[in-house]
């Protein structure tokens, strides 16, 4: 201080020092980095308690950078606990019920998901009780090797991590039903992956691979098997081996062809969508298959031997390929109910088409038809379909006549029950019938049906009988009749996976259909409902939801973002006068949104198909 210049601090005060120990550093910030000390906090008492007597702990979404340490030890006493616990002894006092440290339930539910982790302690392997546990959304790199020790872990998900590489103790963990790897970093995945032999759903979809590990042939268990979005271009033959595979998803790859896949007897679901596949693969032998989707390849022909190994199928997508012709074979698709071969080269329609007695989507947008005018094509499939059964020549009538089922002079219109145990199915299609017996009914039970087949009839509501077949039913099609209200008592249909309501006059469905917790499809298209009913929001297996040409006025992307599996969502041909850009933020496969009076997003971006819709609406979010 210069010399003659008094100090204006009073004296026994110092100036306090900027730095960690002076008073900015007292100063308690929003975002601040963590201590240990301060993440072991978060592992209060209380929650040690909570934990021990449910044998769950929730640490998800804490900022943690780090697990506690105390967290691998949980069902041990530390240090403190021991010696409260001996003082309770020598003084004679009595445990309450809640803390009798013999009395705890092992830990088996960790999810430490939503953090900033970047690694997992070796300590790991003292939790040996898990059966459950979540890392996803973190910042892991590795894993030690040490995880290998958790013999009793069923659910494992690290998906949203920047794993490069697992190590070998992940593959002995012998339990294994369901693994989850999406969104990571890995570029190889080792062949070990098929000593988790009990494993059921693997999910290894936004990563860096570029080859499918012949080591998934060993999953005989596995259910469910996702690799979108990665370099892959090798499929192995032995996915083949997968016998009680029901739905495989191989879509945004770089795949040119498949192998057989005719083993795959229990397959549902097949997705490849946007690879660089030339040739329909060859479902010969998949008995149980009922949606192909192709969309965005480079299928140029449609061979009948290729349709005839579809019979079964109801759902089939092959728009963006280079199909130039639909053979007449297509009508040996008996079931299909959507197809959508939308933005192809096709240029006439078989008249035949008209001949396929479930079909009620036909999406042709996008082609340079010539036989079928744009304002008949704008107008929907029911126009369209109308169209082509008036080029039907006269010789295809009586065929069309004779293979729709009608019973005409039958003397037994009824199906018998040997009839129906053959197919597992009750079909009364295109009887022109307005009601059905429960007696029908109750020998459907006998023959264990599980699809009730009731389309093109003048049914005014949904027979009572039904419900007789209740407990195996997983199929009911009531298309095309004169349906105004669905009753309550459908909801006794808990396995219900398959709905379809579409062309009747229905304008709501009952507020207790959210008790379809198996629904995976519905279908309420061409009817009078003036917005998609709250009830199938939350829905935790819906997968597809059709409800084109209806009178839907407004877009729910909440409610709509609240199924967790919905991938399919036909909109079209409504009265929408705006789209959320949240819509945007759902992981859609298809959506169909033309037709409606909206004027953003333009035709160019709804014609460019869906990737380009929903990465439109997403730029379009608040910043």
């Amino acid at each position: 201080m210069a010399s003659g210049m008094k100090s204006r601090i009073p004296r026994g005060q110092q100036a306090t020092p900027k730095g960690p120990s002076g008073r900015l550093g007292k100063l308690n910030p929003i975002f601040q980095k963590q201590t240990s000390a301060m993440e072991a906090s978060q592992l209060s008492p209380l929650i040690v308690k909570q934990a021990r007597k449910s044998g769950k702990l929730n640490l998800s979404g804490k900022s943690l950078t780090t697990v506690p340490e105390r967290v691998w030890t949980l069902d041990s006493l530390d240090e403190l606990e021991i010696k409260s616990l001996e003082m309770r002894i020598s003084d004679s006092a009595r445990d309450e019920e809640d803390s009798k440290w013999w009395d705890h339930e092992p830990l088996t539910n960790l999810d430490i998901s939503n953090n900033c982790i970047t690694s997992i302690s070796p300590s790991i392997k003292y939790a040996a009780a898990l059966t459950t546990l979540m890392l996803q959304h973190n910042s892991l790199c590795t894993l030690p090797n040490e995880i290998g020790q958790l013999q009793r872990l069923k659910i494992l998900n690290l998906s949203h991590n920047k794993l490069t590489d697992l190590p070998e103790g992940v593959f002995g963990l012998k339990e294994l039903r369901q693994l989850n790897l999406s969104f990571n970093h890995l570029e190889d995945l080792s062949e070990s992956i098929g000593d988790l032999n009990m494993l059921e759903k693997l999910d290894l979809s936004h990563n860096r691979l570029t080859v499918l590990s012949p080591g998934i042939g060993f999953l005989t268990h596995l259910t469910h098997l996702m690799a979108t979005h990665n370099q892959i271009a090798d499929v192995p033959p032995d996915v083949g081996n997968l016998r009680v595979l029901r739905e495989l998803d191989l879509s945004n790859n770089e795949i040119p062809s498949l192998p057989l896949l005719g083993e795959l007897r229990k397959l549902e679901i097949f997705r490849a969508e946007h690879n660089n596949i030339t040739d329909l693969p060859d479902f010969t032998g998949c008995a149980s298959i009922h949606e192909v989707h192709l969309s965005g390849n480079c299928i140029a022909e449609l061979s009948e031997t290729e349709l005839e190994a579809l019979e079964q199928v109801r759902v089939l997508c092959l728009r963006d390929n280079k199909l130039e012709v639909i053979p007449e074979s297509v009508t040996c698709l008996k079931n299909l109910i959507r197809l959508d071969v939308g933005n192809n080269g096709i240029k006439d329609l078989p008249a035949c088409l008209s001949l396929l007695p479930h079909l009620s989507t036909l999406t042709l947008d996008g082609n340079p038809l010539r036989t079928i005018r744009t304002d008949v094509i704008k107008g929907g499939t029911t126009r369209v379909l109308k169209v082509l059964r008036g080029q039907l020549s006269n010789d295809l009538s009586p065929s069309m006549n004779q293979n729709s089922g009608l019973p005409g002079m039958n003397a037994q219109p009824w199906p018998n029950k040997y009839n129906m145990k053959s197919s597992r199915s009750l079909n009364l299609g295109m009887r022109q019938i307005t009601e059905v017996p429960d007696e029908v009914f109750e020998e459907a039970v006998q023959a264990e049906v599980y699809n009730v087949d009731l389309c093109k009839n003048l049914l005014t509501q949904v027979p009572s009988g039904v419900t007789l077949v209740a407990e195996l039913l997983t199929e009911l099609n009531l298309s095309n009749n004169k349906l105004t209200t669905l009753p309550t008592t459908l909801t006794a249909c808990k396995r219900l996976q398959y709905l379809e309501v579409s062309q009747n006059l229905l304008t709501d469905l009952p507020p207790n259909f959210d008790a379809f917790e198996q629904l995976r499809e519905i279908n309420f298209s061409f009817n009078r409902f003036e917005a998609v009913p709250a009830c199938l929001y939350g829905l935790p297996k819906l997968e597809i939801l059709m409800c084109r040409d209806n009178k839907i006025k407004e877009i729910d992307a909440v409610g709509l973002g609240s199924i967790p599996r919905l991938a399919t969502l036909d909109l079209s041909n409504n009265d929408i006068s705006s789209v959320p850009p949240q819509l945007g933020l759902i992981r859609l496969h298809c959506l169909e949104l033309a037709g409606n009076s909206f004027k953003v997003p333009r035709q160019n971006i709804l014609s460019k198909g869906t990737p380009s819709i929903l990465s439109y609406l997403r730029d379009r979010l608040p910043k």
